[in-house]
């Protein structure tokens, strides 16, 4: 899938990891779960290995050292072993703004645990990891840091797995919708992956908007499906990002449509193609444009749609192109 079309107007703005892989990590990074966000984390931690990166979990705040994060990260994507409350969950990754950096050699600091050694009258350590690990792997730990670094290619490698195989389920649980999509398609001879669509479907159960129904969508659902939700997919099930997942998507908006399975509740099909244009680089056809430089209208695609009469009916371009479609 191409980055966005629409390049970020200011620096000080928010930005995706995804999108930008090749951009140092700053304030305004956005960070997901996905393939390219966890490799740009091992990368940094390789790099700048003091840098910190702050960790919002549902009951405390944690700031760790950008190789510890690394470390965790290629051991166990859910960060476990850097909790200090039992049973805690990861809500978010960040970098804190104008925070210090912690003194060496300190890798991890916990808001609670800072307040459970204050009330309890014991000194902080700068040597304080998390609770959950033994003595005998933090003096482990000790060690490792003492030691030469291992190559950055020695890490463990992620073994992918063909597409056909990793979608077979979704296959089997959209069987209907899909060969309804695949006769439509073939019908009016318009190129459709079934496996892609069957990805696709699957990918929006994740979503948090509308009833997470295959056949209801929303201009901010389908940012959230192509930006977000494919990429988790695809890394949950150690498939690569396959391609033509933007056009597939096009067609069986158009399908649904075409053939009134569209949900009454659903948004307007010109406002659910607009982030397939703006953030995709789709033309008003459903293929990639040949002139990506081309002027856009201001992108909508992270707002709400509320009907024409809140101002949002703009064009996808700004050169006179009708924008309903």
């Amino acid at each position: 899938m191409p980055a966005t079309v629409v390049p970020f107007p200011s620096p000080n703005e928010p930005w995706l990891v995804h999108e930008h892989p090749d951009r140092a990590l700053d304030e305004w990074a956005r960070l997901c779960a996905c393939n390219v966000c966890t490799a740009a984390l091992i990368e940094r931690g390789r790099r700048e290995p003091r840098a910190i990166i702050a960790i919002r979990t549902e009951s405390d705040r944690l700031v760790v050292t950008s190789d510890l994060l690394a470390e965790a990260l290629q051991a166990d994507s859910s960060l476990a072993s850097l909790l200090y409350v039992e049973s805690d969950r990861v809500r978010e990754l960040y970098v804190p703004v104008g925070a210090a950096p912690l003194p060496s050699p300190q890798r991890w600091w916990s808001a609670t645990c800072a307040a459970d050694d204050q009330h309890a009258g014991r000194p902080a350590t700068r040597y304080r990891v998390p609770r959950r690990e033994s003595w005998a792997r933090r003096k482990a730990r000790s060690s490792e840091s003492t030691a030469p670094a291992a190559p950055f290619d020695s890490a463990p490698r992620i073994e992918f797995v063909p597409l056909v195989g990793a979608v077979r389920a979704a296959r089997t649980k959209y069987r209907e919708l899909v060969a309804a999509a695949a006769a439509w398609a073939l019908g009016e001879r318009r190129a459709l992956s079934l496996d892609v669509l069957a990805m696709i479907l699957d990918a929006t159960e994740t979503r948090h908007d509308d009833s997470r129904s295959p056949v209801r969508w929303s201009r901010t659902g389908v940012t959230a499906v192509l930006s977000v939700h494919v990429l988790n997919w695809c890394t949950v099930n150690r498939v690569h990002l396959p391609a033509r997942v933007p056009e597939t998507l096009w067609t069986y908006l158009d399908f649904l449509f075409e053939t009134g399975r569209i949900d009454p509740e659903s948004d307007p099909l010109g406002e659910l193609r607009k982030p397939l244009c703006c953030y995709c680089g789709l033309d008003e056809q459903g293929v990639p444009a040949r002139d990506e430089g081309a002027p856009r209208a201001p992108c909508e695609c992270h707002v709400v749609y509320r009907g024409p009469d809140a101002g949002q009916s703009s064009p996808l371009r700004v050169d006179g192109v009708d924008g309903t479609l």
